[in-house]
């Protein structure tokens, strides 16, 4: 059912495939510099002693605001001149992400063939995401409804995240990206973590089993049934819309209060969709679920890493507690 290469290329030949994805350089990530913090009393302009804040050197939007002995990175090579004609040195956080995590996939146990590379910002550059699909490790539930693992780096400048590498899922047929109910987290770390070749790879070969029984959960989801008002009320239960006791969900969803909401609407309709595809269970739901937080509307422009993170968690978090289980 699910499919792993046994034959695990070597370590030179991980480096060779990553390699093959390009410089760094040539991503164009975004990089920053400190300024001072100024604020304002009775009128009058002071300069915080123990406060600075971290700039987008590109477009020279503030990201966020820091202790005055907090690093980005380590790195700080590249001289810019701010605004006010003070020198500072640039800080490559996403740059030097991206180096640890490419070093840990070429000590891992991980098959890079065919891996391909995505990376995504947000919020003036105070997110960051880098998704690498590994084809080679996936999970196969038949008829062409195939899983490739993926491998997601997530960094932020604003505070929002930590230093977060985990493992995910790339859906071939819809392009969802598919959650782990149980989350496979290989390192989350305040700072960019120490490499350890040795627990690289035994970190790397435990993810790749639990990748396993994850698509083992999806294929008995197949089997469990799914009812149209279970679905409606689990839906709503991931949007936060409360459905009174003595209601029938059927009557709730033609109700102002879910007429309302676009987003239920839209998950409802696509519940229809991916059950007249999958059938009436809950891998078919699952994917209505996913299919919302990989592709549906946001609201605010450049907020989309933020929203789908949101969406995510809000799926993970009901399908985790009492919905789910009551949904069977």
């Amino acid at each position: 059912m699910a499919n792993v290469i046994e034959l695990s290329p070597s370590r030179n030949q991980r480096l060779e495939t990553l390699n093959a994805l390009g410089s760094h350089a040539d991503l164009q990530l975004p990089h920053f510099v400190e300024s001072p913090c100024n604020f304002e009393l009775n009128g009058k302009i002071f300069q915080s002693s123990d406060r600075k804040i971290i700039v987008n050197a590109k477009s020279g939007q503030d990201v966020n605001v820091v202790k005055k002995g907090y690093k980005l990175s380590k790195q700080s090579d590249a001289l810019e001149t701010n605004d006010e004609g003070i020198i500072t040195q640039s800080q490559f956080p996403y740059h030097e992400g991206l180096q640890t995590v490419e070093r840990l996939l070429v000590e891992s146990s991980f098959d890079l063939t065919d891996v391909s590379r995505i990376i995504k910002t947000s919020d003036n550059g105070g997110k960051f995401i880098a998704s690498y699909t590994l084809p080679a490790h996936n999970i196969d539930l038949g008829n062409g409804d195939i899983t490739n693992m993926e491998v997601n780096f997530y960094n932020s400048t604003d505070g929002s995240w930590s230093w977060t590498l985990f493992i995910g899922g790339h859906r071939m047929m819809c392009a969802n990206g598919m959650l782990m109910i149980d989350p496979i987290t290989l390192y989350r770390s305040r700072h960019t973590p120490q490499l350890n070749p040795e627990h690289a790879k035994a970190k790397t070969a435990e993810a790749i089993n639990k990748f396993l029984v994850e698509g083992e959960k999806w294929a008995n989801w197949k089997k469990d049934r799914i009812t149209d008002r279970q679905a409606i009320k689990l839906i709503a239960d991931v949007l936060s819309l409360k459905i009174p006791n003595d209601e029938d969900p059927f009557i709730f969803k033609d109700s102002k209060k879910a007429l309302a909401n676009q987003s239920f609407q839209n998950l409802c309709n696509q519940w229809v969709e991916e059950k007249n595809t999958l059938g009436d269970n809950k891998w078919a739901l699952f994917n209505a679920l996913t299919h919302w937080s990989t592709h549906g509307q946001v609201r605010k422009e450049g907020t989309l890493i933020e929203t789908r993170d949101r969406r995510e968690q809000s799926i993970i978090k009901t399908l985790n507690k009492h919905q789910w289980s009551k949904a069977a």
